[in-house]
């Protein structure tokens, strides 16, 4: 079992685990890491406090209301908050623990840097583009 915790640990993403209120209730040395946190500033907080503020609100509509309803949420493009720096754009799985007692909610958040970065370019070629078909039909 030491082996497990250690790995969840250091884990190549994220990970938090938290309750039917929001709080975490576990939060691995990776995303601590992420963030720029000690756990014991994460530890018995609302997983409100990791996310932008759009994210929030997307949180408190979407995700969680769908975590909720179907017990897992897969590819959630959310925002991460660190405690200075740029915001983390991550895509997050999350799946209920039904079966825990109390029920509890874990996510894995994973940093898509590059993915945004090729829809930023991705978006300039269409604009690029799009300039030339405007120019070419005058």
């Amino acid at each position: 079992m030491e082996q497990a915790e250690h790995i969840l640990q250091d884990l190549p993403c994220g990970c938090v685990v938290f309750d039917e209120v929001g709080t975490m209730t576990f939060v691995n040395r990776t995303l601590c890491s992420m963030l720029g946190y000690q756990p014991d500033l994460l530890l018995g907080q609302s997983i409100e406090k990791i996310l932008t503020i759009s994210s929030r609100i997307f949180h408190q509509t979407h995700f969680f209301p769908l975590l909720k309803l179907n017990g897992a949420a897969s590819e959630i493009f959310l925002t991460l908050k660190p405690s200075s720096g740029s915001p983390i754009p991550v895509m997050v799985n999350a799946k209920t623990q039904a079966e825990a007692d109390p029920v509890c909610y874990v996510c894995v958040f994973v940093p898509v840097w590059e993915r945004r970065k090729y829809e930023e370019q991705l978006l300039e070629i269409n604009r690029v583009q799009q300039k030339a078909l405007d120019e070419n039909a005058c």
